[in-house]
């Protein structure tokens, strides 16, 4: 079996905590954000925002198309979220990733970690979580 690690992403946000919690399931929102890469089309946006509802994210890139599905283990508004993440419909290959936003006064933080990460894999996760917390400060208008 191979070696797995928990990557570990924070980000400061002057937005609201529920602000920032609330555009993980907003549809509309998370579709301008969540799995996006700059060069990327978004093709598919699904979100069943409770507990046991599932996710879907596909974009087109030069590659081909990228899959991203998930499926809600917790959700504790303005604080907790849970999912199990995966490239497969199935999730058979899920691995759980945990976002905690806390209210720092003057905005919130983000504090993501995905957990059961192939080693060899975890600096391109890391990097991929970061730019995804940028481009959600960009959809909140944070430039």
């Amino acid at each position: 079996m191979a070696e797995t690690t928990t990557v570990r992403v924070e980000r400061d946000f002057r937005s609201a905590q529920a602000q920032v919690f609330d555009a993980w399931l907003d549809l509309k929102s998370a579709a301008q954000w969540l799995f996006a890469t700059p060069d990327g089309r978004l093709m598919t946006a699904a979100i069943d925002p409770k507990e046991g509802g599932r996710f879907l994210f596909v974009e087109r890139r030069e590659g081909g198309d990228a899959e991203h599905y998930g499926r809600y283990l917790k959700i504790e508004r303005p604080v907790t979220l849970i999912f199990e993440f995966s490239t497969r419909e199935d999730l058979a290959d899920a691995t759980p990733v945990t976002v905690e936003v806390s209210d720092r006064g003057e905005g919130a933080r983000v504090s993501l970690r995905h957990g059961e990460v192939p080693a060899d894999f975890a600096e391109r996760t890391k990097a991929g979580w970061t730019s995804i917390l940028d481009r959600l400060a960009e959809a909140l208008g944070e430039g």
